[in-house]
């Protein structure tokens, strides 16, 4: 038989108890802990992550400054379809200023497909490249005055780039500009070169094309000799590295001066390509013997050496036979001395003609400064026009090298391209 539990009169429930203050201060400690290490991986996290995204938009802008480089220069020189032997384009005397923009001054350069202005320097510590100080066509006006001068950076290089546009006025994204330049080549064959017929408007000009701000007069014909021309925009594109983009910000930036419209008439107009560009050096590469048979002059080649050369057809066949930053300074006589500018050699404009190829070098930089880091590095661009290493620090000028030594990560990008339009020329 079971038996009743008894129940014990001096037995208490047992009531719950909270934390002592000791365990109070450990779990605290312990929360503080762990926070403290999710804290410092989230903080690690996200400045990986801000690291990530600066390098992407470095590597995005460097790139990108390359490709609108690449794409500019495949185009340079064309010009539309037309025939430049037929045309037989009187080549420019003296290195024309590229901001120029009247009809004249633009039938003037029209041959020149490329220039380029070497390591502009800034003799009074300004800040700026001494932009305004070029004047080598002589003619008493600086030969970039459209560019913001006082913004340029000093010891990059200035690239100019002409060619014409490669859609047809009035076609879909190709809107007529009134003012702008427009170029059209004949494709009749009666419209041959004829000098005698020129008037005003078209001094230097030829029969077999038309360059001009005025649509009506151009008046060249397709094959049938009676259905007119395409008629396409002229450009004249000049690259060059402003140390801001908008005025102020202290962003390093590739820029460019475009031929277009101001106000119903030819003018420039400056775009910002892309941001934390900064510096920017061109070699040029040079095919010397195309002008004439020997005994023209072929860059390092003289007498048997150059005649066996040509009958061999290693020249004058659109590959380059040698690079240099400044094809104005290039002595054919003697290449390891650059001459002092362009007005004293006399292969300055045969020079420049006879470019068929370019190396361009960009150093891009991240937007903003990185913690923990310091840009010990040393960066080349290429060669000078001396031949030595071209530097993108060299704060004392005198060719040593230097690292720029702050929180700034950087990258070297560079690209060899061919021009297709006056290597192919020099093909056929």
């Amino acid at each position: 038989m079971l038996k009743p539990i008894s129940m014990n009169p001096n037995a208490r429930c047992l009531a719950p108890r909270g934390f002592s203050l000791v365990e109070f201060m450990i779990a605290i400690t312990v929360s503080l802990v762990i926070l403290a290490a999710l804290t410092s991986t989230f903080v690690a996290n996200s400045r990986t992550r801000t690291e990530l995204e600066r390098s992407n938009q470095q590597l995005e802008n460097g790139r990108y400054a390359l490709a609108v480089l690449s794409e500019d220069l495949d185009l340079a020189g064309y010009l539309g379809g037309l025939d430049v032997f037929l045309a037989t384009l009187t080549n420019p005397a003296t290195k024309s200023g590229p901001c120029r923009t009247t009809i004249q001054q633009l039938l003037a350069a029209l041959p020149l497909h490329i220039q380029g202005y070497d390591n502009v320097p800034d003799a009074d510590a300004s800040g700026a490249a001494d932009v305004n100080l070029i004047d080598e066509d002589a003619d008493g006006t600086p030969d970039l005055g459209c560019l913001p001068t006082a913004d340029v950076r000093p010891n990059t290089d200035i690239l100019v780039v002409r060619h014409v546009s490669t859609c047809l006025r009035g076609a879909t994204n190709c809107p007529d500009i009134a003012g702008a330049a427009y170029f059209q080549a004949s494709q009749c064959d009666t419209e041959v070169a004829d000098i005698s017929t020129n008037n005003t408007p078209f001094l230097n000009s030829r029969m077999s094309y038309r360059l001009d701000t005025v649509i009506a007069n151009l008046n060249r014909t397709q094959r049938d000799c009676t259905t007119l021309a395409q008629i396409r925009r002229y450009l004249v594109h000049i690259y060059f590295v402003a140390n801001n983009d908008r005025a102020g910000d202290g962003i390093p930036t590739l820029k460019r001066a475009e031929l277009t419209a101001v106000g119903g008439a030819a003018g420039f107009q400056t775009v910002s390509l892309a941001n934390g560009i900064e510096n920017f050096q061109v070699e040029y590469g040079l095919d010397c013997s195309f002008a004439a048979a020997p005994p023209d002059p072929s860059c390092n080649l003289t007498g048997a050496a150059l005649v066996n050369a040509f009958a061999a057809g290693a020249l004058g066949d659109g590959s380059p036979e040698l690079m240099t930053a400044s094809p104005g300074r290039y002595d054919r006589a003697n290449h390891t001395v650059p001459l002092a500018n362009c007005a004293a050699n006399a292969n300055c404009m045969q020079n420049w003609l006879d470019v068929t190829s370019v190396k361009v070098s960009v150093l891009a930089r991240n937007l903003e400064p990185s913690r923990d880091y310091v840009d010990s590095k040393i960066y080349l661009l290429g060669l000078k026009a001396n031949r030595n290493g071209q530097c993108a620090l060299d704060a004392n000028n005198d060719g040593t090298c230097e690292a720029f030594n702050d929180r700034y990560r950087r990258h070297v990008y560079q690209s060899s391209m061919r021009l297709m339009n006056p290597a192919g020329w020099r093909e056929q």
